[in-house]
């Protein structure tokens, strides 16, 4: 009975696997990330797109490993089903967006002398 209590605490203690306090060494989710935000919207705002680019060459700069898995996701050919309506649409847009643009403010705490 004790466990089943302490369970919700035991499961927010455990540490993260995810670390943002430093720059990615794989890039593929990140590419594909890009291209699935292009797929959603046709096409970025033009600052997102120059921010996103930055982000990337920045991180390319800092690991060779992310550079190579970069432009092997960049490559790649992803799936991509076209939401049904275009309510839909915009939502997935908006969402690639967002995760963008988290990726760029992540860039601008890894690489601050680099913005």
């Amino acid at each position: 009975m004790a466990a089943l209590v302490m369970s919700p605490f035991l499961a927010t203690a455990a540490p993260s696997y995810y670390a943002y306090d430093e720059a990615p060494t794989d890039g593929f989710m990140y590419a594909m990330r890009y291209q699935q935000a292009k797929l959603a919207c046709g096409s970025l705002p033009d600052d997102l797109e120059t921010d996103y680019a930055k982000a990337m060459r920045l991180t390319a700069e800092a690991s060779s490993e992310f550079e190579k898995t970069y432009t092997k996701g960049l490559a790649a050919n992803p799936r991509w089903r076209k939401p049904a309506t275009a309510e839909e649409q915009e939502a997935e847009c908006n969402q690639g967006q967002v995760a963008l643009r988290v990726t760029v403010r992540l860039a601008r705490q890894w690489f601050p002398g680099g913005w």
